[in-house]
């Protein structure tokens, strides 16, 4: 399993994102993107994470997230 420093296996990454409940939620994400999303970002690019937890925070909180989320989860 590939892990980087942070311990995320991105195999099982991939598989999530892959996953017909995970293609959604990553079109529920690009949906509800905006400039400050887009910010976030590229701040998280340059190693400033806060910003981009705070608003996928945000959009994970609403209930058509929660449920693909929840999918997702029941699916490994």
């Amino acid at each position: 399993m590939a892990k980087d420093l942070g311990g995320i296996d991105f195999s099982e990454l991939l598989k999530i994102a892959n996953s017909p409940a995970g293609r959604e939620l990553m079109n529920l994400i690009q949906k509800n993107r905006d400039a400050r999303f887009d910010e976030a970002m590229h701040q998280a690019e340059a190693g400033d994470f806060s910003q981009a937890k705070e608003m996928l925070n945000q959009m994970l909180s609403t209930k058509e997230a929660q449920d693909l989320v929840q999918k997702i989860r029941g699916d490994q």
